[in-house]
């Protein structure tokens, strides 16, 4: 069996890649715009936009690379088939991403997913949740399954007491 290639997302904007790129460098700390790409100025894209115009920007978010495209038409549209998980050490790093990602017109949603102001989606998760659900116990997978289900932004706080609640013992870091 081959080996699954290095994969990099690729998103897809009408004509607001280069804006949200900078938006999300913004946001994650260790980010920047490797390159941008311009479409050609001779007349021959197969794309009607202004000569010159940005057709793609490669980045990096936090070490991720990514490639933004602008597709210059309304079919370039994100849907809650494809989201972007951001794995957060703490409360404190939950709260502020998702504050920042819902900035000037960006949305809470429920379980811990935040749509920005571009439409894209975003779950911002804990990284205790991905430990807690390798729990073999099945009952305490769902108790801390059934707290998420109950909240809009996650809360370290609850979801470790349900985890609790249902006679999970929490480790230590360190």
């Amino acid at each position: 069996m081959a080996a699954l290639a290095k994969t990099s997302p690729c998103l897809g904007f009408n004509d607001k890649a280069e804006e949200a790129v900078e938006f999300y460098c913004s946001v994650f700390k260790n980010s920047k715009i490797i390159q941008k790409h311009y479409f050609p100025t001779d007349g021959s894209s197969p794309v009607p936009v202004p000569e010159g115009s940005v057709v793609g920007i490669s980045f990096e978010l936090d070490g991720q690379e990514f490639l933004a495209l602008n597709g210059y038409s309304d079919v370039f549209n994100f849907t809650f088939g494809m989201s972007l998980m951001v794995h957060c050490k703490d409360q404190a790093e939950i709260d502020n991403l998702t504050e920042k990602l819902m900035a000037n017109g960006g949305q809470q949603l429920d379980c811990g997913w935040v749509q920005d102001k571009f439409g894209m989606n975003w779950q911002i998760i804990p990284t205790v949740v991905n430990t807690l659900m390798k729990d073999p116990d099945e009952q305490r997978t769902q108790k801390v399954l059934k707290e998420i289900w109950t909240m809009q932004k996650l809360d370290v706080k609850r979801i470790e007491q349900a985890y609790q609640n249902a006679g999970g013992e929490l480790k230590k870091a360190g």
